[in-house]
C-alpha cells in the first residue's frame, strides 16, 4: 500500500483565482492504497480530477477514487482540549 502517489509530473493551474503548481499523476498507473494528496490533477484518457488543497484521493481496492477531506489532527486534540475544560 502506498502512501502517498508518486506524480508523473508538475502543472501551473489556476484554483479559486490564485496560481499554483500542482502534481499531476495518471489514473491508470493508480493502484489500489494510493492517495493523491491536493492540490493535484489526476487525469486520465476520458477525464480530469482536479483534488483541491486540503483533500485526498483515494484508490480502494475495486480502483475505484475517492475524495475526502484531509483531517487535522491539531484540531481535533484543541477539541478534545476544549471538552476537558
Amino acid at each position: 500500500m502506498n502512501v502517498t502517489a508518486a506524480p508523473v509530473g508538475w502543472r501551473r493551474v489556476v484554483m479559486n483565482g490564485v496560481p499554483a503548481t500542482v502534481s499531476v499523476s495518471r489514473r491508470e498507473s493508480l493502484k489500489p492504497g494510493d492517495v493523491v494528496t491536493g492540490p493535484a490533477v489526476i487525469q486520465s484518457r476520458g477525464d480530469t480530477c482536479v483534488v483541491p488543497d486540503g483533500m485526498t484521493c483515494a484508490v480502494d481496492e475495486l480502483f475505484g477514487a475517492t475524495i475526502s477531506r484531509v483531517k487535522n489532527p491539531m484540531a481535533e486534540e484543541e477539541l478534545d482540549a476544549h471538552a476537558l475544560a
